[in-house]
């Protein structure tokens, strides 16, 4: 990615054109865990009440 204008960050959560490439990467870093955190404990979840219902006496 090549920046070739100079840019104004107004704000301190403004991301200039040199450091996009960083921000995009860095997200994505904090993305991918919380996805698999969240898609494991879902798929235990299911799991776990897939057992629970298999073995209750159907009476």
């Amino acid at each position: 990615m090549i920046c070739s204008s100079p840019t104004y960050a107004p704000s301190l959560f403004a991301i200039e054109g040199d450091s996009i490439g960083h921000a995009v990467f860095g997200l994505s870093l904090i993305t991918q865990p919380v996805l698999l955190v969240v898609e494991d404990t879902t798929t235990s979840a299911v799991a776990a009440t897939a057992a629970l219902a298999s073995t209750r006496d159907p009476a």
